[in-house]
């Protein structure tokens, strides 16, 4: 019996308006078909790693913070960056790619990750919703858009 590829989901976060930023260009396409699911990806070799800030946070005085430490100030990361998935052939490059991503950021991340030929999506937080990113890497790998 020959099985098809892999089915592997990427939770969509629950959308929450970031300090200030601006206003998405559009709400990201879901193609995926549950509930909360960002995105189904098919494959048949390496790993899935995602990172995100929208279950490990604490609340102080009505400010949110990240459990992710930006290791050149020692302080919570302050941006709009909800979530980073990376694709790779190694479950612990993965991880760490996207721990990495969301250090970085949206805009930093992404254009790291995009020099660096690793394969991601960003779900970033806009003021209505989430805004979908991802790398060149991982468009040939998946097929997907870029996302402005």
């Amino acid at each position: 019996m020959r099985c098809g590829p892999w089915r592997i989901a990427i939770e969509r976060p629950p959308a929450r308006a970031p300090e200030s930023g601006p206003s998405a260009p559009a709400a990201a396409t879901e193609d995926a078909t549950q509930p909360g699911l960002q995105k189904v990806l098919p494959f048949t070799d390496g790993s899935l790693a995602t990172s995100g800030d929208y279950r490990n946070y604490w609340e102080r005085d009505g400010q949110r913070y990240s459990h992710t430490i930006d290791p050149r100030t020692g302080r919570p990361v302050e941006h709009s960056l909800a979530s980073a998935s990376v694709f790779h052939t190694s479950c612990a490059v993965a991880d760490a790619y996207a721990t990495a991503l969301m250090v970085l950021g949206p805009d930093d991340g992404l254009q790291w990750a995009d020099e660096k030929g690793v394969a991601a999506l960003l779900l970033v937080y806009w003021d209505d919703g989430l805004e979908e990113r991802t790398t060149a890497t991982f468009r040939e790998s998946f097929g997907s858009e870029r996302r402005p």
